[in-house]
């Protein structure tokens, strides 16, 4: 596996995994923060409306989605690219980004916000210095979750990405289908390792801070 001769492509495809995981996790952060804030100032009857419609992607199949997306993007003029499969990765996973922020958000108490305004402090020092620290868990829990999907995706990638474009699980396929390669099982074992290891670093990071009496 980390011979860079004999698993040159592998070491491609895992680049290309991250870097669309990385990015992914930078959509969904550009999408779900504005719209969770944007959902707690809404009255509670048009968030019933609109959530509903954000949270779509989560119990639409991917596979569906995949080839949906791939029919609607021939039909515009896109081809299958490494941006185009990073945007289906946004608009799949971008949800639970979304979700575990605005878990957070029901518990924030509005009046932080209103003491910041009354303060004298303008809407962006409030966004940075109050809003944002106090999401910060739900945005670590939700770029965990984000990243971990878009490395292990197959359905969206395999239809959205490009020939050049090789990520990590379709080269895995790729490797079972023509041989029992081993570098499968050590692939495997890696990914599962780094999901525990952000599992522990997740835990240790948001778990509730003992109060100083």
């Amino acid at each position: 596996m980390l011979d860079p001769v004999r698993s040159a492509t592998e070491h491609v495809a895992a680049g290309n995994s991250l870097k669309i995981a990385a990015l992914a996790v930078l959509g969904a952060l550009i999408f779900a923060v504005p719209a969770t804030i944007g959902m707690t100032r809404m009255k509670r009857r048009n968030v019933s409306t609109i959530e509903p419609l954000l949270l779509a992607p989560l119990v639409l199949p991917s596979l569906v989605y995949g080839l949906a997306a791939l029919i609607v993007a021939n039909f515009i003029g896109f081809p299958p690219s490494l941006w185009l499969t990073i945007l289906g990765h946004v608009v799949v996973f971008g949800p639970l980004m979304y979700r575990a922020v605005s878990v957070v958000a029901q518990g924030m108490n509005p009046s932080l916000a209103e003491a910041s305004a009354t303060m004298g402090a303008s809407w962006f020092m409030t966004l940075r210095r109050v809003t944002l620290p106090l999401l910060m868990p739900g945005i670590m829990a939700g770029a965990f979750l984000v990243f971990i999907q878009s490395l292990d995706n197959v359905s969206v990638s395999l239809f959205l990405a490009d020939a050049r474009t090789t990520v990590l699980p379709l080269r895995m396929f790729a490797l079972i289908e023509e041989s029992l390669d081993v570098r499968v099982a050590a692939i495997s074992g890696i990914l599962i390792a780094i999901t525990l290891l952000g599992l522990l670093v997740a835990r240790r990071v948001l778990a509730p801070r003992p109060q100083q009496p």
